[in-house]
Protein backbone atom coordinates (compact mmCIF):
# COMPACT_ATOMS: atom_id res chain seq x y z
CA UNK A 1 0.00 0.00 0.00
CA UNK A 2 2.63 2.41 1.33
CA UNK A 3 4.39 1.70 -2.19
CA UNK A 4 1.43 2.39 -4.34
CA UNK A 5 0.93 5.65 -2.81
CA UNK A 6 4.31 6.72 -3.41
CA UNK A 7 4.07 5.82 -7.10
CA UNK A 8 1.07 7.68 -7.41
CA UNK A 9 2.72 10.98 -5.90
CA UNK A 10 5.62 10.63 -8.28
CA UNK A 11 3.16 10.54 -10.91
CA UNK A 12 1.37 13.00 -9.50
CA UNK A 13 4.76 15.81 -9.65
CA UNK A 14 5.79 14.49 -13.02
CA UNK A 15 2.46 15.67 -14.91
CA UNK A 16 2.73 18.96 -13.02
CA UNK A 17 6.24 19.25 -13.94
CA UNK A 18 5.30 18.28 -17.54
CA UNK A 19 2.66 21.22 -17.64
CA UNK A 20 4.47 23.49 -16.24
CA UNK A 21 7.20 22.89 -19.02
CA UNK A 22 4.68 22.85 -21.75
CA UNK A 23 2.80 25.88 -21.03
CA UNK A 24 4.61 28.95 -22.34
CA UNK A 25 5.35 32.12 -20.43
CA UNK A 26 2.51 34.68 -21.22
CA UNK A 27 3.90 37.67 -23.89
CA UNK A 28 2.76 40.73 -22.33
CA UNK A 29 0.58 43.57 -24.12
CA UNK A 30 3.36 45.79 -26.63
CA UNK A 31 3.38 49.21 -25.59
CA UNK A 32 2.22 51.51 -28.84
CA UNK A 33 4.22 52.90 -31.08
CA UNK A 34 4.79 56.42 -31.28
CA UNK A 35 6.44 57.83 -34.06
CA UNK A 36 8.16 61.50 -33.18
CA UNK A 37 8.85 63.68 -36.13
CA UNK A 38 11.65 65.55 -36.15
CA UNK A 39 11.10 68.95 -37.44
CA UNK A 40 12.19 69.77 -40.69
CA UNK A 41 15.84 71.71 -40.67
CA UNK A 42 14.79 75.62 -41.45
CA UNK A 43 15.59 76.28 -45.32
CA UNK A 44 17.87 78.93 -45.71
CA UNK A 45 16.48 82.34 -46.07
CA UNK A 46 16.47 83.33 -50.29
CA UNK A 47 18.33 85.88 -51.49
CA UNK A 48 15.44 88.91 -51.64
CA UNK A 49 14.41 89.53 -55.13
CA UNK A 50 12.60 92.97 -55.17
CA UNK A 51 10.15 93.00 -58.08
CA UNK A 52 8.75 96.30 -59.33
CA UNK A 53 4.52 95.20 -60.17
CA UNK A 54 4.26 97.04 -63.92
CA UNK A 55 1.77 100.34 -63.57
CA UNK A 56 -1.45 99.40 -64.23
CA UNK A 57 -2.82 100.05 -67.81
CA UNK A 58 -4.85 103.02 -68.31
CA UNK A 59 -8.28 102.38 -69.39
CA UNK A 60 -8.79 103.79 -72.74
CA UNK A 61 -11.33 106.39 -73.78
CA UNK A 62 -13.79 104.84 -75.54
CA UNK A 63 -14.12 106.30 -79.39
CA UNK A 64 -16.55 107.16 -81.28
CA UNK A 65 -17.01 103.20 -82.77
CA UNK A 66 -17.02 101.94 -79.43
CA UNK A 67 -18.46 98.57 -79.01
CA UNK A 68 -20.31 99.71 -75.73
CA UNK A 69 -22.02 102.94 -77.44
CA UNK A 70 -22.63 101.55 -80.26
CA UNK A 71 -24.52 98.68 -79.15
CA UNK A 72 -26.19 101.27 -76.51
CA UNK A 73 -27.24 103.08 -79.73
CA UNK A 74 -28.33 99.53 -81.57
CA UNK A 75 -31.88 99.36 -81.28
CA UNK A 76 -32.23 102.38 -79.57
CA UNK A 77 -35.40 104.83 -79.56
CA UNK A 78 -33.82 108.64 -79.66
CA UNK A 79 -36.36 111.39 -79.39
CA UNK A 80 -34.89 114.62 -80.48
CA UNK A 81 -36.91 117.64 -79.72
CA UNK A 82 -37.14 120.80 -81.67
CA UNK A 83 -37.90 123.86 -80.19
CA UNK A 84 -40.46 124.91 -82.69
CA UNK A 85 -43.76 124.20 -84.00
CA UNK A 86 -43.73 121.87 -87.35
CA UNK A 87 -42.94 123.68 -90.36
CA UNK A 88 -40.41 125.51 -90.01
CA UNK A 89 -36.66 124.89 -91.42
CA UNK A 90 -34.99 123.73 -88.33
CA UNK A 91 -38.09 120.91 -87.95
CA UNK A 92 -37.48 120.00 -91.62
CA UNK A 93 -33.86 120.11 -91.17
CA UNK A 94 -34.39 117.84 -87.86
CA UNK A 95 -37.35 115.41 -89.18
CA UNK A 96 -34.63 114.34 -92.43
CA UNK A 97 -32.06 113.74 -89.88
CA UNK A 98 -34.29 111.23 -88.06
CA UNK A 99 -34.91 109.90 -91.50
CA UNK A 100 -31.61 108.69 -91.66
CA UNK A 101 -30.40 107.31 -88.31
CA UNK A 102 -31.39 103.47 -88.69
CA UNK A 103 -29.13 103.45 -91.57
CA UNK A 104 -26.24 105.07 -89.55
CA UNK A 105 -26.56 103.54 -86.11
CA UNK A 106 -29.20 100.41 -86.22
CA UNK A 107 -31.37 102.87 -84.08
CA UNK A 108 -34.36 104.59 -84.72
CA UNK A 109 -35.03 108.19 -83.92
CA UNK A 110 -38.41 109.91 -83.50
CA UNK A 111 -39.00 113.76 -83.38
CA UNK A 112 -40.96 115.30 -80.79
CA UNK A 113 -42.18 119.39 -81.39
CA UNK A 114 -41.50 120.79 -78.05
CA UNK A 115 -42.63 124.63 -78.75
CA UNK A 116 -42.56 127.67 -76.25
CA UNK A 117 -41.06 131.07 -75.82
CA UNK A 118 -39.43 131.18 -78.71
CA UNK A 119 -37.58 128.12 -78.41
CA UNK A 120 -36.53 128.64 -74.69
CA UNK A 121 -39.37 126.48 -73.10
CA UNK A 122 -37.16 123.23 -74.87
CA UNK A 123 -33.43 124.71 -74.18
CA UNK A 124 -34.44 124.96 -70.74
CA UNK A 125 -36.04 121.17 -70.90
CA UNK A 126 -32.59 119.93 -71.99
CA UNK A 127 -30.67 121.85 -69.35
CA UNK A 128 -33.09 120.55 -66.42
CA UNK A 129 -35.12 117.67 -67.18
CA UNK A 130 -33.58 115.77 -69.81
CA UNK A 131 -32.02 112.23 -69.78
CA UNK A 132 -28.12 112.03 -69.59
CA UNK A 133 -27.88 109.05 -71.15
CA UNK A 134 -27.48 110.50 -74.35
CA UNK A 135 -30.68 108.95 -75.77
CA UNK A 136 -32.20 112.79 -75.90
CA UNK A 137 -31.26 115.57 -78.16
CA UNK A 138 -32.24 119.32 -78.75
CA UNK A 139 -32.62 120.79 -82.17
CA UNK A 140 -32.81 124.73 -82.18
CA UNK A 141 -31.77 127.96 -84.06
CA UNK A 142 -29.08 129.41 -82.49
CA UNK A 143 -30.54 133.32 -82.70
CA UNK A 144 -33.86 132.79 -81.41
CA UNK A 145 -33.62 129.66 -79.24
CA UNK A 146 -30.49 129.57 -77.45
CA UNK A 147 -27.33 131.94 -78.46
CA UNK A 148 -29.59 134.89 -78.85
CA UNK A 149 -31.45 134.84 -75.46
CA UNK A 150 -28.58 133.48 -73.70
CA UNK A 151 -25.72 135.96 -74.80
CA UNK A 152 -28.47 138.78 -74.33
CA UNK A 153 -29.52 137.50 -70.65
CA UNK A 154 -33.31 137.23 -70.90
CA UNK A 155 -34.84 136.52 -67.70
CA UNK A 156 -36.57 133.23 -68.70
CA UNK A 157 -33.16 131.75 -69.88
CA UNK A 158 -32.13 129.09 -67.35
CA UNK A 159 -29.26 127.43 -69.00
CA UNK A 160 -25.47 128.21 -69.34
CA UNK A 161 -24.96 127.51 -73.22
CA UNK A 162 -21.48 126.57 -72.93
CA UNK A 163 -22.39 123.29 -71.25
CA UNK A 164 -24.67 121.77 -73.49
CA UNK A 165 -22.72 118.96 -75.78
CA UNK A 166 -23.11 120.32 -79.84
CA UNK A 167 -23.70 117.42 -82.31
CA UNK A 168 -23.46 120.01 -85.18
CA UNK A 169 -25.49 122.59 -87.56
CA UNK A 170 -26.71 122.65 -90.67
CA UNK A 171 -28.49 125.31 -92.80
CA UNK A 172 -25.84 127.73 -92.05
CA UNK A 173 -26.88 131.09 -93.09
CA UNK A 174 -24.00 133.21 -94.86
CA UNK A 175 -25.67 136.19 -93.66
CA UNK A 176 -29.37 137.96 -92.99
CA UNK A 177 -31.52 139.34 -94.59
CA UNK A 178 -34.61 141.47 -94.81
CA UNK A 179 -37.83 139.52 -96.55
CA UNK A 180 -40.88 141.60 -97.66
CA UNK A 181 -44.31 139.93 -97.73
CA UNK A 182 -45.41 138.74 -101.39
CA UNK A 183 -48.32 141.28 -101.29
CA UNK A 184 -46.28 144.40 -99.94
CA UNK A 185 -45.50 146.99 -102.60
CA UNK A 186 -41.64 147.56 -101.56
CA UNK A 187 -39.06 147.10 -103.98
CA UNK A 188 -36.14 148.54 -103.35
CA UNK A 189 -34.33 149.80 -100.10
CA UNK A 190 -35.61 153.26 -101.09
CA UNK A 191 -39.49 152.21 -100.68
CA UNK A 192 -38.99 151.45 -97.62
CA UNK A 193 -37.30 154.30 -96.60
CA UNK A 194 -39.73 156.66 -98.00
CA UNK A 195 -42.76 154.16 -96.24
CA UNK A 196 -44.19 155.12 -92.75
CA UNK A 197 -45.51 152.95 -90.29
CA UNK A 198 -43.64 149.66 -91.36
CA UNK A 199 -43.90 146.63 -89.13
CA UNK A 200 -41.35 143.76 -88.65
CA UNK A 201 -42.21 140.74 -87.00
CA UNK A 202 -39.68 138.79 -83.93
CA UNK A 203 -39.99 135.40 -82.02
CA UNK A 204 -38.77 137.49 -78.98
CA UNK A 205 -36.99 140.87 -77.68
CA UNK A 206 -33.67 138.74 -77.25
CA UNK A 207 -33.86 136.79 -79.97
CA UNK A 208 -31.15 137.02 -82.68
CA UNK A 209 -33.61 138.39 -85.44
CA UNK A 210 -34.31 141.10 -82.77
CA UNK A 211 -30.63 142.08 -82.56
CA UNK A 212 -31.02 142.12 -86.51
CA UNK A 213 -34.20 144.22 -86.99
CA UNK A 214 -33.72 146.83 -84.41
CA UNK A 215 -30.15 147.19 -86.41
CA UNK A 216 -31.22 147.54 -89.82
CA UNK A 217 -34.09 150.04 -88.60
CA UNK A 218 -31.40 151.97 -87.31
CA UNK A 219 -28.85 151.85 -89.98
CA UNK A 220 -31.45 152.58 -92.78
CA UNK A 221 -33.47 155.19 -91.24
CA UNK A 222 -36.63 153.14 -91.20
CA UNK A 223 -40.04 154.64 -89.99
CA UNK A 224 -40.58 150.98 -88.13
CA UNK A 225 -41.27 149.15 -85.33
CA UNK A 226 -40.99 145.62 -83.56
CA UNK A 227 -43.80 143.57 -83.12
CA UNK A 228 -42.92 140.84 -80.69
CA UNK A 229 -44.78 137.14 -79.97
CA UNK A 230 -43.88 135.24 -83.28
CA UNK A 231 -43.54 131.57 -81.96
CA UNK A 232 -41.22 130.66 -85.54
CA UNK A 233 -40.63 130.53 -88.68
CA UNK A 234 -43.74 129.06 -90.16
CA UNK A 235 -45.89 131.44 -87.91
CA UNK A 236 -43.64 134.62 -89.22
CA UNK A 237 -43.81 133.43 -92.78
CA UNK A 238 -47.78 133.01 -92.47
CA UNK A 239 -48.02 136.33 -91.43
CA UNK A 240 -45.93 138.29 -94.04
CA UNK A 241 -48.64 136.29 -96.49
CA UNK A 242 -51.45 137.43 -95.10
CA UNK A 243 -49.96 141.34 -94.16
CA UNK A 244 -50.31 141.24 -90.95
CA UNK A 245 -46.61 142.45 -90.84
CA UNK A 246 -44.70 143.63 -94.04
CA UNK A 247 -42.44 141.44 -93.66
CA UNK A 248 -39.03 139.70 -91.47
CA UNK A 249 -35.68 139.65 -91.14
CA UNK A 250 -34.14 135.69 -91.20
CA UNK A 251 -30.69 133.98 -93.04
CA UNK A 252 -30.79 133.82 -96.63
CA UNK A 253 -31.92 130.02 -96.64
CA UNK A 254 -34.71 130.27 -94.72
CA UNK A 255 -36.00 133.10 -97.46
CA UNK A 256 -34.89 131.01 -99.88
CA UNK A 257 -37.59 127.87 -98.70
CA UNK A 258 -40.48 130.40 -97.45
CA UNK A 259 -40.71 132.43 -100.98
CA UNK A 260 -41.01 129.62 -102.71
CA UNK A 261 -44.04 128.52 -100.73
CA UNK A 262 -45.68 132.02 -101.55
CA UNK A 263 -45.05 133.85 -98.75
CA UNK A 264 -42.51 136.36 -99.30
CA UNK A 265 -40.80 138.35 -102.17
CA UNK A 266 -37.18 137.29 -101.29
CA UNK A 267 -34.12 139.10 -99.74
CA UNK A 268 -34.23 142.93 -99.71
CA UNK A 269 -31.13 143.94 -98.24
CA UNK A 270 -28.03 141.84 -96.63
CA UNK A 271 -27.51 142.81 -93.05
CA UNK A 272 -23.63 141.67 -93.83
CA UNK A 273 -21.06 143.91 -95.35
CA UNK A 274 -21.09 141.05 -98.58
CA UNK A 275 -23.55 140.01 -100.60
CA UNK A 276 -25.58 136.82 -100.47
CA UNK A 277 -24.15 134.37 -102.52
CA UNK A 278 -28.38 133.26 -103.05
CA UNK A 279 -29.55 136.72 -103.85
CA UNK A 280 -26.89 137.86 -105.74
CA UNK A 281 -29.07 141.55 -106.41
CA UNK A 282 -30.21 142.14 -102.62
CA UNK A 283 -26.85 144.58 -101.84
CA UNK A 284 -25.14 144.98 -98.47
CA UNK A 285 -26.35 147.32 -96.26
CA UNK A 286 -22.62 148.59 -96.23
CA UNK A 287 -23.34 149.63 -99.91
CA UNK A 288 -26.30 151.66 -99.15
CA UNK A 289 -25.26 153.65 -95.91
CA UNK A 290 -22.14 154.97 -94.50
CA UNK A 291 -21.80 153.32 -91.15
CA UNK A 292 -20.41 155.53 -88.29
CA UNK A 293 -18.19 154.17 -85.45
CA UNK A 294 -20.69 153.17 -83.48
CA UNK A 295 -23.38 151.97 -86.70
CA UNK A 296 -19.72 149.47 -87.08
CA UNK A 297 -20.41 148.00 -83.62
CA UNK A 298 -24.20 147.61 -84.05
CA UNK A 299 -23.92 145.83 -87.49
CA UNK A 300 -20.84 143.57 -85.47
CA UNK A 301 -22.99 142.72 -82.69
CA UNK A 302 -25.20 141.33 -85.15
CA UNK A 303 -23.39 139.43 -87.35
CA UNK A 304 -22.25 137.17 -83.41
CA UNK A 305 -25.11 135.65 -83.99
CA UNK A 306 -25.94 133.90 -87.57
CA UNK A 307 -28.74 131.92 -88.51
CA UNK A 308 -28.12 127.91 -88.35
CA UNK A 309 -30.18 124.56 -87.21
CA UNK A 310 -28.05 123.61 -84.40
CA UNK A 311 -28.36 120.14 -82.84
CA UNK A 312 -27.37 119.62 -79.27
CA UNK A 313 -27.06 117.33 -75.88
CA UNK A 314 -28.04 117.86 -72.85
CA UNK A 315 -24.91 118.73 -70.07
CA UNK A 316 -23.18 115.69 -68.40
CA UNK A 317 -23.78 112.90 -71.41
CA UNK A 318 -21.01 110.93 -71.19
CA UNK A 319 -18.01 112.30 -73.71
CA UNK A 320 -17.67 108.58 -75.49
CA UNK A 321 -21.23 108.97 -76.77
CA UNK A 322 -20.63 112.79 -77.37
CA UNK A 323 -18.27 111.63 -79.88
CA UNK A 324 -20.37 108.81 -81.29
CA UNK A 325 -22.99 111.47 -82.15
CA UNK A 326 -20.94 113.44 -83.72
CA UNK A 327 -19.44 110.50 -86.01
CA UNK A 328 -23.02 109.68 -87.05
CA UNK A 329 -23.90 113.27 -87.76
CA UNK A 330 -20.94 114.16 -89.61
CA UNK A 331 -21.70 111.03 -91.71
CA UNK A 332 -25.54 111.51 -92.32
CA UNK A 333 -24.69 115.43 -93.34
CA UNK A 334 -22.11 113.96 -96.17
CA UNK A 335 -24.36 111.58 -97.75
CA UNK A 336 -26.02 112.74 -101.17
CA UNK A 337 -28.95 111.34 -100.18
CA UNK A 338 -29.29 114.00 -97.20
CA UNK A 339 -27.75 116.63 -99.18
CA UNK A 340 -30.41 116.39 -102.44
CA UNK A 341 -33.41 117.10 -100.77
CA UNK A 342 -31.45 120.16 -98.22
CA UNK A 343 -30.94 121.49 -100.99
CA UNK A 344 -34.12 121.71 -102.66
CA UNK A 345 -35.58 123.21 -99.33
CA UNK A 346 -32.98 125.83 -98.94
CA UNK A 347 -32.12 126.43 -102.51
CA UNK A 348 -28.35 125.88 -101.46
CA UNK A 349 -26.64 123.45 -99.63
CA UNK A 350 -24.31 125.22 -96.64
CA UNK A 351 -21.78 122.80 -95.24
CA UNK A 352 -22.76 122.28 -92.12
CA UNK A 353 -20.59 123.10 -89.43
CA UNK A 354 -18.72 120.03 -86.86
CA UNK A 355 -19.69 119.58 -83.04
CA UNK A 356 -16.49 120.37 -81.69
CA UNK A 357 -16.64 123.98 -84.17
CA UNK A 358 -19.77 124.65 -82.83
CA UNK A 359 -18.59 124.20 -79.35
CA UNK A 360 -15.58 126.35 -79.72
CA UNK A 361 -17.35 129.40 -81.36
CA UNK A 362 -20.05 129.36 -78.70
CA UNK A 363 -17.45 129.39 -75.98
CA UNK A 364 -16.08 132.32 -77.45
CA UNK A 365 -19.11 133.84 -77.42
CA UNK A 366 -19.61 133.34 -73.67
CA UNK A 367 -16.10 135.80 -73.22
CA UNK A 368 -17.85 138.79 -75.19
CA UNK A 369 -18.87 141.62 -72.57
CA UNK A 370 -22.28 142.17 -72.16
CA UNK A 371 -21.61 146.03 -72.56
CA UNK A 372 -20.97 144.80 -75.84
CA UNK A 373 -25.06 144.22 -76.59
CA UNK A 374 -26.46 147.40 -74.42
CA UNK A 375 -27.04 149.58 -77.50
CA UNK A 376 -28.54 147.10 -79.48
CA UNK A 377 -30.74 146.27 -76.35
CA UNK A 378 -31.80 149.82 -76.03
CA UNK A 379 -32.67 149.84 -79.55
CA UNK A 380 -35.03 147.15 -79.22
CA UNK A 381 -36.49 148.37 -76.39
CA UNK A 382 -36.92 151.45 -78.85
CA UNK A 383 -38.58 150.10 -81.50
CA UNK A 384 -40.58 147.30 -79.66
CA UNK A 385 -42.13 149.78 -77.48
CA UNK A 386 -43.39 152.01 -80.43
Amino acid sequence: MYRLVTVLTSLLALSITFISCASPTPTATPAPTVTVTAPAPAPSPAPTVTVTAPAPTPTPTPTPTSVGVADFYKDKRVTMYVAYAPGGGVDYSARLLASFWHTVTGGAMVVENKPGANGLVMANFMASSAKRDGSELGATSTRTGLLGPWVMQDPAVQFDAIKFNYIGSVANEAGSALAIGASKPYNSIADLQQAKGLKFGVSSKTGGTAVDTAVLIKLLGLDARIVVGYPGTAELSLAAGRGEIDGYVTGELTIKAESDKGYLKGALVMIDRERSTLYKDAPAITEVVKLSPDDELLLDTSLLLKARALFFTPPEVSQDKVNFLRAAFDKIVADSGFIAPMTRYYGVYAPPVTGVEEAKKITHLGTIPKSQFDAVTKLIDQYAGQ
